[in-house]
């Protein structure tokens, strides 16, 4: 996998907002616990039990299990990321980035703002 998506991605895509391109998706990781973000999110949004589990097993993207070590590295990016109100799915997204060593892609524009103080590659979708 080339670049790690948020939830953010995610749902760009499949609600066709600007900068939801799919191709994203193909070549993508994201945690397991983005992956949860987006099956609540698509529940707050009216789908039914059975269109989550259509569209979550349509994804391409390629979960990646939620460890200890990313329980750990999630924790340790709260005070590097606390004046930014990043929430805790942000900071999961982040921290498979760093551990996998890979960029990581969100529509969240204040996270270009911890590019350099995180040292890594932080991607735009719009």
């Amino acid at each position: 996998m080339s670049i790690v998506v948020d939830s953010s991605v995610i749902l760009a895509v499949l609600k066709q907002e600007p900068g939801g391109d799919d191709s994203w998706l193909f070549d993508a990781t994201a945690s397991t616990v983005n992956l949860a973000e987006v099956a609540t999110k698509l529940m707050a949004l009216g789908y039914t039990k059975d269109q989550i589990t259509t569209v979550m097993s349509g994804l391409p993207v390629k979960a990646v299990e939620f460890t200890q070590d990313l329980v750990n590295l999630t924790a340790y990016l709260y005070e590097d990321t606390r004046q930014y109100g990043l929430s805790l799915g942000d900071r999961a997204c982040i921290a498979t980035a760093i551990a996998r060593k890979l960029p990581v892609l969100t529509a969240d524009r204040v996270w270009k703002e911890l590019e350099r103080a995180l040292d890594m590659d932080i991607q735009l979708i719009r």
